[in-house]
């Protein structure tokens, strides 16, 4: 017998086909692995010293990665040039030490402080106030003995410069009897030290361990021990905050996720001793990596950060106060201002 099919029965069945090629398209794309999104890449200034060692982490073990962002990261001679950059637009976030011009250009709205960076702490080898073999060997052997000695820096208004005030207001001289001499960059200050064309300077807990092994010179104080206080901050251009919350609460993440992975590998007792933690070998490789030094030199230099990120506002201020006395930054500077620390929230925990 032969089945005819009426053509309402065949527009009937062949809705039923069209229903049902459509059904195993759509569970074939859905079937499909989803597609990544782009990564939102971010340039990021650096320093290369111990305070953005978090920022090492995230970017070596993914954590940007993880918040969809693509760190860059550029690299800088000088702390001081990386306020002028954000202020530019030319990089995104940086891990700034505090100076007169980050002061400056966030007084004028150019900068935002959204965490804090390390903080010279005791026990921790952050900076080495130095002499050179020459002067140690001529009686410059004390804190007390920096009146009157040639000091190296990287420039005027920078992080060392205030840890030589600290200094000298702690041990009761005149900072204006201390010459001091900024060489613009940690090049040329290691270079004018090794090379003995200052007596001394404030110098950076990787080199003075090289210096005081091959000779050049003589740890005279570890400044964290001396005098405590909070180096840096995170910054950014209010502009970032305004148009792409997201994009800092994905940087603040990711650098919160680098602060946990450190002080989990590594710790301190009371005592002062090292304990390592899950990970330290990994943590040690990634900085040495990023410093340019060998594993074995890394636990002479580890830094110390608060875990979220959270900034010492009181000693911030502190700070503001000496460069305006000192005629460095402008008088109208309001700390309160320059703060955006509402992202030290955004935890992926």
């Amino acid at each position: 017998m032969i089945l005819k099919i009426s053509a309402p029965k065949r527009a009937s069945c062949a809705a039923a086909f069209f229903l049902l090629a459509t059904v195993l398209v759509a569970v074939g794309i859905l079937a499909l692995p989803a597609r990544a999104q782009p990564l939102q890449p971010v340039k990021i200034g650096v320093v290369r010293l111990t305070g953005s060692v978090p920022i090492y982490i995230a970017a070596d073990k993914g954590y940007f990665n993880d918040q969809g962002l693509d760190p860059q990261l550029i690299w800088f001679e000088a702390s001081a040039a990386l306020p002028v950059a954000i202020a530019s637009g030319d990089i995104d976030f940086g891990s700034a030490a505090f100076t007169g011009a980050l002061f400056n250009i966030g007084a004028k709205g150019g900068l935002k402080m959204i965490a804090s960076q390390l903080r010279d702490a005791p026990g921790y080898h952050l900076n080495a106030l130095m002499a050179t073999k020459e002067a140690y060997r001529a009686g410059f052997t004390r804190i007390a003995d920096l009146p009157g000695k040639r000091i190296g820096m990287t420039t005027v208004g920078s992080s060392m410069h205030y840890t030589i005030a600290l200094l000298a207001k702690k041990y009761g001289f005149e900072l204006s009897g201390v010459t001091l001499v900024p060489l613009q960059t940690l090049g040329n200050l290691n270079s004018a030290f090794a090379g003995g064309q200052i007596d001394g300077g404030v110098i950076a807990a990787a080199a003075a361990k090289q210096f005081e092994a091959d000779g050049s010179g003589k740890i005279i104080a570890w400044t964290g021990d001396e005098a405590p206080w909070q180096v840096g901050a995170q910054i950014t251009r209010p502009g970032l905050i305004t148009e792409h919350p997201d994009e800092v609460a994905k940087f603040i993440r990711a650098y919160q996720s680098g602060i946990r992975a450190y002080q989990t590998a590594v710790s301190f007792s009371a005592a002062g001793a090292l304990a390592k933690g899950p990970g330290y070998d990994e943590i040690v490789a990634i900085i040495g990596k990023y410093l340019n030094i060998g594993p074995d030199k890394v636990a002479d230099i580890f830094p110390s950060f608060d875990p979220v990120g959270a900034l010492d506002i009181t000693n911030v201020k502190d700070q503001v106060a000496f460069y305006q006395g000192a005629g460095m930054v402008d008088k109208s500077a309001d700390v309160d201002a320059m703060l955006d620390l509402s992202f030290l929230n955004a935890t992926n925990r």
